[in-house]
């Protein structure tokens, strides 16, 4: 008990309700000992900037608003009242946390009450609110104060105060500070923001927008925004992603000198292009400005309980974390871990245990290639919520991430995605024209169909890959990284590309190639080293040569009206891909990628430095029982259950079919296949011994 766990690093984010202030400790040894470990580090879950904006040092005891007490206020969890604290009363709970060895962070979100709770110092300072087309709703902290100061520097200046009083390890801002939820084609566009966009970019606004400034009606809000979006796009993403890069330098800087750290979270942290295109944050920018760690929200399990409209968004969400890492390959990511959240009212630990365990095993089957060799994509999880799970809860999850965990991984059999940065910058201008899916839309459409990928590399590590490799917007490369792509023979190579590139131009020789022959804006696939049989070939012409009916976006497409999607929803629209044309592509990547095993369901295979192969197989059922059939090249010679589920041996078949033996007894080792029971909405994971 109380060692620290030290397999992953786990954190724990926990509002101040998660502790007991009428314990002596604060209540730290009562959460360490429902814990039963000790975690890396905790996240003390504040919630409102009051907590550093109107702190005025710890020698006056005073109270601490209900909404830093408990996230919005709530008046209770699953295990207690929320109580009164004060300013010292926290200062003692860091101080226990600390002196048990575990880092803390302060955490906060952007969000206001409207003086529910208590006097906010925002209301005396309406200047720096988020101005939308349409409203005011929480921070803009890159907004300047009503004397032509930044609000940045006042509030690092109070932010350093509070974290040296408290004694903090580090700084953890989220939701709704970095930046707000709302698109930035729906604000803020502000005069003040406009005039900090004009002096930045030098750009000479119309007379009619020039006449406007100063006066923030939303006749001049929506002016200003429909000149910004419609003619001058890329220079207003470019200039929001300058300002955050600013803002973040100066908080890492200060925080850093006076010895503390500075964690990133998001619900904002989602696939980089979305993330720079609807949100004005380039991730590249943020792991620059000096950011310890990135905190991914990619919590599928719950946005899908809560969002029932929406179909399983796994995918998508897990697709974020590859990408992300590839982007910021130097920034370590704690992945979001969400379990429960009592406030807003979901459960997926004892609602939907089995996806819960998908998540997690998941997460942690995501893999970097580089000159080291092979990376996990994330350090490990970020708790959310931490307050009210009780000792059962935390030893189903600790035994979950012993077996996510494999640490001796050699190389990926299944296909290993390419990302590049000079694609991703091209994309920007690109998207705008072409709608052309982004390498995160073409990772979880293709998973959808059945096909993972869960290792990517950087286009320069290359050298150090092997096996198949799929190249997304090929044509966006550049010719540098073309040419190296050319010359790829560790393996098959399957890259997509927008309809008339000539692959032939470098020297590539596409065993297969095709269109979508039913878009206004077609892709195309091209592909080498791959040998695919006359069968294969066969079906995969079938499936693209067959029109599902869905509508093409109207053209031109550079001024189409955005989606009012928000945020952990797919934000940005595309041109039509036929779902025939994503079939072909996924059969394609399946076949040339996973020649050791096939499976009826989806599967993930990395091949282990003992010369055995680990294989998690997905059930994509949220409702059944998934009966999976996994086919070897060579006869099996062992297969150990590495998952909590099932229990049983696996079942060997013969070649016909046949399961050999009603009790798992009768193999003769010639068998190539087996059967594994994967649970609804879950995820089984195998470790395979060949002959």
């Amino acid at each position: 008990m109380y060692e620290k766990y030290g397999k992953l690093d786990i954190n724990v984010w926990t509002p101040l309700i998660g502790f007991d202030k009428e314990n002596p400790e604060n209540g730290v040894n009562e959460l360490l000992e429902r814990m039963d470990f000790k975690p890396d580090a905790v996240s003390a879950f504040l919630f409102h900037i009051d907590i550093i904006m109107q702190h005025d040092g710890l020698e006056v005891e005073t109270k601490i608003p209900p909404d830093c007490c408990s996230y919005y206020g709530s008046p209770r969890n699953g295990i207690r009242e929320r109580q009164d604290w004060t300013n010292q009363d926290l200062h003692k709970l860091i101080k226990g946390l600390e002196d048990n060895g575990i880092e803390t962070y302060m955490s906060i979100m952007g969000n206001v009450s409207g003086n529910t709770f208590h006097d906010e110092w925002i209301y005396d300072h309406d200047e720096v609110i988020f101005d939308s087309r349409d409203g005011k709703d929480a921070y803009n902290v890159l907004r300047r104060m009503k004397d032509g100061t930044y609000f940045e520097d006042l509030f690092i200046e109070k932010l350093c105060k509070s974290m040296l009083d408290y004694g903090f390890t580090g700084f953890l801002p989220t939701d709704n500070f970095c930046p707000l939820w709302l698109r930035i084609s729906l604000g803020d566009f502000s005069s003040d923001m406009v005039e900090q966009f004009i002096m930045h970019t030098n750009i000479k606004p119309t007379e009619e927008i020039l006449n406007g400034l100063g006066n923030d009606s939303n006749e001049n809000k929506n002016l200003r925004g429909d000149w910004l979006w419609n003619e001058h796009k890329i220079d207003w993403i470019k200039f929001l992603a300058y300002r955050w890069g600013v803002f973040w330098t100066k908080v890492c800087d200060r925080l850093h000198a006076i010895g503390k750290k500075v964690m990133g979270l998001g619900v904002y942290c989602t696939d980089p292009f979305e993330t720079l295109y609807c949100l004005g944050i380039d991730l590249r920018i943020l792991g620059k400005s000096g950011l310890d760690g990135l905190k991914p929200n990619i919590v599928p399990t719950g946005a899908r309980l809560n969002h029932p409209e929406r179909s399983d968004p796994l995918f998508d969400y897990m697709a974020m974390l590859p990408m992300i890492s590839a982007i910021v390959p130097d920034t370590k990511l704690y992945t979001m871990l969400g379990v429960r959240d009592d406030t807003e009212e979901w459960d997926t630990i004892h609602h939907a245990p089995c996806s819960l365990e998908r998540d997690i095993y998941t997460m942690m089957n995501f893999m970097r290639i580089t000159p080291k060799g092979m990376k996990r994509c994330s350090e490990g999880f970020f708790v959310c919520l931490g307050d009210s799970l009780r000792k059962d809860d935390w030893k189903w999850l600790i035994e979950r991430f012993d077996t996510s965990i494999c640490n001796n991984v050699k190389a990926p059999i299944t296909p290993t995605v390419i990302w590049s940065d000079y694609a991703f910058d091209a994309l920007l201008p690109d998207y705008i024209e072409t709608r052309r899916w982004s390498s995160h839309k073409y990772v979880y459409e293709i998973a959808e169909r059945g096909t993972l990928m869960s290792t990517v590399a950087r286009s320069e590590d290359i050298d150090y890959v092997s096996g198949t490799i799929f190249v997304p917007n090929f044509d966006l490369l550049s010719e540098d990284e073309k040419k190296k792509i050319a010359s790829y023979n560790n393996g098959a190579v399957i890259c997509t590309a927008m309809a008339g590139f000539s692959p032939k131009e470098y020297g590539i020789c596409a065993d297969i190639i095709f269109e979508d022959k039913f878009s206004n804006s077609p892709a195309m696939v091209f592909a080498y080293n791959t040998n695919i049989d006359e069968k294969t070939r066969k079906e995969i012409e079938e499936m693209y040569s067959i029109d599902d009916g869905a509508p093409n976006l109207s053209k031109p497409f550079n001024n189409i009206p955005e989606s009012n999607l928000t945020i952990l929803q797919e934000k940005l629209k595309f041109a039509k891909v036929t779902s025939g044309f994503a079939d072909a592509l996924a059969l394609l990547l399946r076949q040339t990628g996973t020649e050791i095993f096939n499976c009826n369901l989806p599967i993930s295979v990395v091949e282990l430095d003992n010369g055995k192969y680990r294989l998690s197989i997905l059930n994509p059922s949220l409702t059944s029982y998934g009966k999976s059939v996994v086919t070897a090249v060579k006869p099996v010679k062992d297969v150990k259950i590495a998952s909590m589920f099932p229990v049983l041996p696996v079942k060997y078949m013969k070649d016909e079919g046949q399961t050999v033996g009603r009790m798992h007894t009768g193999r003769d080792g010639s068998e190539k296949s087996f059967t594994v029971k994967v649970a609804p909405g879950g995820m089984a994971i195998v470790e395979i011994e060949l002959n």
